[in-house]
């Protein structure tokens, strides 16, 4: 059987060529090998391009769909497009975001001199505080929760939002290449199936919008683009629910930023409760207060578009006029108005059916002229309270439509959302229900009662009405020391409120005790005075002019904040008047009010203080002109060809916060062909920061245990560290024993891990001496506030 081994032989040329075959084989296999990931990449991008060319239709579709919503998602959507009335919004980035960022000298002084109040953002609105816009924000940070009172402008930037992606605007960079999923959690069944996975909500949500022919394609494009991180996910309505409704769409959330962690979110939240959002990641950016210059342009692009398209050419007064007798009158707008009442407004003094320029006038103007003859407050106020005794903004539509719902379905202000009737602007619910005889009964705590925007709202109206004084008054005898939740909380009511009502009487007079008090803490008391510009009171430059008065270097501190917050130059006498005090914070907290009033006799005062002022308030100055626009920058372009090095030094500053190309190729020519060394290196560290500033890179996140601040920390205590290990008795040691920017990084990092009430002696650091020290405190509190602690402090433990 084995006899053929003994016959058996090679032929030679057969070995050879199986041999040389081999060989070949082997050396394509090593070299092939190498080329695997590029040929996998390959295949891999060819693959994707196909199943885009398979899925174009349905991109296209989408795309124009969200554009189409997006655009008449807003108040005058019938009349003009969301584009052309556009002021873009910015939003105030919190002091925990930077800190342990590296300091540059560039950085807004201003950021410094305005406490950071995120829920009463009006007192900051005319100043350069640090700010972003919505488009570089989703470029640095990958989960956004937009907060602001109602009204202030959320639903309108998250539609401005979704049509610069849909659009592929350069300016949200790589976004832009995104798939927007644009939706309201009405437009889902997010409260009633809240255990249904993310890809189903955004199916039920965006499938009514799009050709029914894509529809096949859009259940797998959908879970495609979630797992690729190709998504951003837009979530209108997460602000108007009550707390328990919220925490449901939270949890869903949680569990779906699990599943698919590389998808971009943006979502609306109340400034008054966020729930976990903090815990989960998400980045919460207060929406800032319209400033005198925003209000302005509104203004001009309304009456613009109104004599276009309204009016039309044929209209007898010269345009010119008629655009500056408007302008002037509608510059007397308070500055407590939400970005929906400034809306109203000017809307309104176009219509020439404004009523007063008062909140409750502006809204009563709105409803009258939508109505017109048929106008009835009793029948609204009943169709609006059916609403507030669901605790809802949305019905189901069969049972509450109507002859009233029509027009309102019309103008925008109701909407269909699958089988409910949904009200799109929680004020207008609010103040409608308001006129209505029966009250609701609400939580007696306020801490309670803000946990539902649509009790926070109606009970605003309420108390504006009187309905409620007693309620209010008993509030502010039980608050609490250091942040008097209660007092600040209601503070944007007295935009609504009446000068004579009784509460808002009894509001002032403990707010004035806690300002003279010494004890309270500047960044509070700059809380505090915030009051004053929501009130819209007539006395308030009296007020200011005492504060002026006084020796107490705090008190002309307040007085030129709330000077500034105002849109009102007639106190500019007595700003310039304090420039010639020897002190440097007062002048800079001069220069700081002098310029929001861009009139002559202020541009005149801050280049006398650029020529002639110490060095940091020159750059106060500087940066002040350049947030002035127009004549600031003329002044700047001046200051840069003096022979002065100190003021061509100063001016560089003011050129380093001008967005515009020329400014950045006027800083790189000084850089190198300034005469001067010291002038030409802080031209380069200009040039060095704006290179840094323009590119917005997401923002890695790092847990906890992988800091190296807190890894050190814990060495220097023989302390471990760990994923295991609950890191917030560290955090608190950190607080009471850490170095000055150890305490600092522990108060940014603490809300996101206690449980509970913190100690008192954290508290305490509230009054702390340190004012940076001191506003972190406070802000690390509120924070803690936010997440849904309901916080008890011990008053007789503090100072």
């Amino acid at each position: 059987m084995l006899n053929w081994l003994k016959h058996f032989q090679l032929e030679r040329i057969s070995f050879f060529i199986g041999f040389l075959t081999a060989s070949l084989f082997w050396w394509l296999f090593v070299k092939t090998k190498k080329w695997w990931p590029e040929i996998t990449n390959s295949l891999k991008n060819m693959s994707e391009n196909i199943r885009r060319n398979q899925s174009y239709g349905l991109v296209i579709a989408l795309r124009k769909d969200v554009i189409k919503r997006s655009q008449s998602n807003h108040i005058g959507a019938k009349l003009f497009r969301l584009n052309e009335i556009l002021v873009e919004p910015s939003f105030l980035i919190p002091p925990h975001l930077n800190i342990g960022a590296e300091k540059s000298l560039f950085q807004e002084e201003a950021a410094n001199m305005v406490a950071f109040s995120p829920e009463l953002t009006v007192i900051s609105r005319n100043f350069s505080v640090p700010k972003i816009e919505i488009y570089n924000a989703i470029q640095k940070y990958p989960r956004i929760a937009i907060s602001g009172i109602p009204g202030s402008g959320k639903t309108f930037t998250m539609a401005h939002l979704a049509s610069l992606i849909a659009e592929k605007n350069v300016a949200c960079g790589n976004c832009s290449g995104k798939t927007p999923f644009y939706f309201h959690v009405y437009d889902t069944s997010m409260l009633l199936s809240p255990n249904h996975d993310l890809p189903t909500h955004i199916y039920k949500a965006i499938s009514p919008y799009l050709p029914s022919s894509q529809l096949p394609k859009l259940a797998k494009f959908i879970d495609h683009e979630l797992t690729k991180g190709n998504a951003i996910i837009i979530l209108d309505g997460l602000d108007e629910l009550h707390e328990s409704d919220a925490d449901k769409i939270l949890e869903m959330i949680e569990r779906s930023t699990s599943t698919y962690p590389f998808t971009q979110w943006v979502l609306s939240t109340s400034p008054y409760y966020f729930g976990n959002l903090e815990r989960m990641n998400f980045v919460v950016l207060p929406i800032a207060a319209m400033s005198n210059a925003e209000i302005n342009e509104l203004h001009q692009k309304w009456i613009s578009l109104w004599y276009r398209h309204i009016f039309g050419e044929d209209s007898q007064t010269p345009y010119y006029l008629k655009r500056e007798l408007l302008l002037n009158w509608a510059n007397f707008t308070p500055p407590g108005y939400t970005s929906l009442e400034n809306t109203l407004y000017i809307w309104g003094a176009l219509s020439g059916d404004l009523r007063g320029n008062d909140t409750l006038s502006i809204y009563e103007s709105l409803f009258s002229r939508i109505f017109q003859a048929g106008y009835s407050p009793d029948a609204l106020a009943a169709f609006a309270y059916q609403f507030i005794e669901a605790d809802s903004t949305a019905l189901p539509a069969k049972k509450s439509e109507g002859s009233l719902s029509e027009p309102l379905l019309d103008w925008g202000i109701l909407s269909h959302k699958n089988d409910l009737l949904v009200f799109n602007y929680i004020d207008l619910l609010t103040y409608l229900a308001s006129m209505y005889p029966k009250l609701k009964h609400t939580p007696e705590k306020i801490e309670l009662l803000v946990r539902n925007a649509i009790d926070f709202s109606y009970m605003g109206f309420l108390s504006a009405r009187n309905a409620q004084p007693k309620w209010v008054e008993n509030s502010l005898q039980i608050d609490q020391a250091p942040l008097y939740y209660n007092l600040t909380t209601i503070f944007p009511w007295l935009r609504h409120a009446p000068i004579n009502t009784p509460w808002r009487t009894a509001l002032f007079k403990t707010l004035i005790q806690l300002i003279q008090n010494p004890i309270t803490p500047t960044g509070i008391k700059t809380r505090l005075s915030s009051a004053f510009a929501y009130a819209n009171d007539p006395s308030l430059n009296v007020f200011c002019k005492q504060l002026l008065s006084q020796s107490d270097n705090n008190y002309k501190i307040l007085a030129l904040l709330l000077i500034g917050s105002t849109s009102d130059n007639s106190l500019n006498n007595e700003i310039i008047a304090s420039l010639s005090t020897s002190s440097s914070q007062i002048q800079k907290y001069s220069a700081l009010a002098l310029s929001v009033f861009e009139d002559d006799q202020s541009y005149h005062a801050l280049a006398l203080l650029l020529l002639n002022a110490d060095e940091d308030v020159r750059k106060l100055v500087a940066e002040s002109l350049a947030n002035m626009k127009l004549q600031g920058i003329d002044i700047l372009k001046d200051a840069i060809t003096l022979e002065d090095i100190s003021v061509r030094r100063s001016a560089i500053f003011g050129l380093a916060h001008i967005n515009e190309l020329w400014a950045y190729e006027l800083l790189g020519k000084l850089s190198i062909e300034d005469s001067q060394w010291v002038v030409r290196n802080v031209a380069h560290q200009a040039v060095e920061y704006l290179d840094s500033q323009s590119q917005f890179s997401p923002q890695t996140v790092i847990p906890l245990y992988e800091k190296e601040w807190l890894i050190q920390f814990a060495a220097d205590q023989n302390l471990g560290i760990s994923p295991e290990i609950n890191p917030t008795p560290l955090l608190l040691k950190a607080i009471n024993s850490g170095t000055e920017q150890e305490k600092l990084n522990a108060m940014a990092e603490l809300p996101l891990f206690i449980e509970g009430t913190p100690q008192a002696d954290i508290i305490q650091l509230v009054y702390d001496s340190n004012q940076q020290i001191s506003e972190m405190c406070a802000n690390m509190i509120w924070r803690i506030y936010q997440s849904g602690t309901e916080i008890l402090i011990d008053q007789a433990s503090l100072i």
